[in-house]
């Protein structure tokens, strides 16, 4: 039975804190959704995890103050991540940095707090390079606010030994490193704040590290929870499986917020894990939807992914820019190619680029990833070999096809998602993560309770995509 978030809202003591002015954030506290004080730097290495599987860890950190003239940095949008295909003949694309990272960079003197991230999807070596980027715009954000933000690929070997050691793995190659002389993180990590994200499948990691773990076929003495971890963000996460019981979930004391809000998956990763944690002290619940629509519509499961779709467009035009190379005349549109690969185009690895492409578009098979629903920026860099962009009815610049309709088949009752007007676009959408998940960290890892007021009810008033649901009484 699907509950009412009305009817959970009288069920619990909610706190609500409300900002001055009615709702609106109080003047002497910098926007979170705006970048931080520092410019950044990032540093990509192999390591291991679980049972000495591989994985290649990317960290972003400050690099010095914003203003600094002696220091460097990128401008704004420069190719900097390089994401190499998996597909034969492997070709390589870069991806744009929004914020200039620097690779190497020095760490800004101080101690910042941590934080470590599990990505989404199935933990396959095919797939795990780009999961690992995913969400990179928001990690930038973040390390540009005071925060070390850690993404590893995760491998698992299917076994839940090595998918629950994962982030703890990552933590402590890190403090490692933090105790080493001489290394770029040396003295720079506080151990006593450090935190953890996680996104749909990288949920059972991630809830771990505060739950711990029954035993199991692969972890026969159980999981104890992670005391190095003092908070939890996750973003409609998975929560059971791994020996992760309710009973565990409701053990929980410290800090929790969970993020969500698409048709196939709030109820079950988001309002689920929410009225079980209930004892996480806050534990936030923030929805977004479009409160000025009926029926109030939103984004796919992987718009939660500040990055998704950069990376798709950084893969198209990876196409066109092989395409070219090789004297194809006319260009073929990655975008609107045959699925998985288009004979029409000559080169192979543009080929292979243009079926990833596509495939991350609109795939018909895997219901929630149609990026064509919210990526709202694909194919517009007036740079590029193609920009096709043309205007929509909401005045955005949108690629070709721009934000089509895609029926949820899977959804009770029916659902359409995503029209131009009604979508929570792929600009909106990283909006808020990073104003509801920087406010959370610099609440609860910086100890900042300025913070505090962008996630209260009182707050998401003035959000016409976000409802907020805080609770700070724990259950006796």
């Amino acid at each position: 039975m699907k509950l009412c978030l009305y009817a959970l809202v009288a069920a619990v003591a909610l706190i609500v804190i409300a900002p001055a002015g009615g709702g609106i954030a109080s003047a002497d506290v910098p926007p979170p959704e705006q970048p931080g004080p520092y410019k950044i730097g990032f540093t990509t290495f192999p390591s291991t995890l679980g049972d000495n599987l591989p994985t290649t860890i990317t960290v972003w950190y400050p690099h010095c103050a914003v203003g600094n003239a002696d220091c460097s940095s990128h401008p704004p949008g420069m190719p900097t991540y390089p994401l190499m295909t998996f597909a034969l003949p492997n070709p390589q694309v870069v991806v744009g940095s929004p914020l200039g990272a620097v690779e190497d960079a020095s760490v800004q003197q101080g101690s910042f707090p941590l934080i470590v991230w599990s990505h989404g999807g199935p933990a396959f070596t095919r797939t795990r390079a780009r999961q690992r980027l995913d969400n990179f715009k928001l990690m930038e954000h973040l390390a540009s606010h005071g925060f070390i933000v850690a993404s590893y690929e995760r491998n698992n070997a299917g076994l839940c030994s090595n998918e629950l050691a994962g982030p703890r793995d990552v933590i402590t190659r890190l403090l490692d490193r933090n105790a080493t002389t001489g290394d770029l993180f040396e003295g720079r990590i506080d151990p006593d704040k450090i935190g953890a994200m996680a996104l749909s499948a990288g949920g059972l990691a991630g809830y771990s590290l505060l739950t711990g773990a029954d035993p199991g076929p692969s972890l026969p003495l159980g999981l104890p929870p992670d005391a190095r971890v003092k908070a939890l963000v996750v973003t409609e996460a998975n929560h059971e499986g791994c020996g992760i019981t309710l009973a565990r979930k409701q053990s929980v004391t410290k800090p929790y917020m969970v993020i969500g809000g698409s048709p196939e998956f709030y109820e079950s990763l988001a309002l689920q894990p929410f009225n079980e944690m209930v004892n996480a002290t806050p534990r936030i619940l923030v929805k977004t939807i479009t409160k000025a629509n009926n029926p109030n519509l939103n984004a796919e499961h992987l718009s939660y992914a500040a990055g998704e779709c950069d990376l798709t467009d950084a893969i198209r035009e990876g196409s066109l820019r092989l395409q070219q190379t090789s004297g194809q005349d006319p260009l073929v549109e990655p975008l609107t190619t045959a699925f998985p690969s288009d004979p029409s185009i000559v080169d192979d690895g543009a080929r292979v680029l243009a079926a990833e492409a596509r495939a991350f578009w609109n795939n018909a098979v895997r219901l929630f990833i149609r990026q064509k629903t919210f990526c709202n920026r694909v194919g517009t860099d007036p740079n590029g070999i193609l920009p096709i962009g043309v205007p929509s009815s909401d005045g955005l610049v949108t690629s070709i096809p721009p934000f089509e309709p895609s029926p949820l088949v899977n959804s009770d009752p029916p659902f359409t998602a995503c029209s131009p007007v009604r979508c929570i676009s792929d600009e909106r959408m990283t909006r808020m993560l990073k104003l509801f998940t920087t406010a959370f960290w610099k609440a609860h890892l910086q100890g900042d309770q300025r913070y505090s007021q962008f996630l209260t009810r009182g707050y998401s008033n003035r959000e016409a995509e976000a409802i907020i649901t805080r609770d700070e009484t724990a259950t006796e």
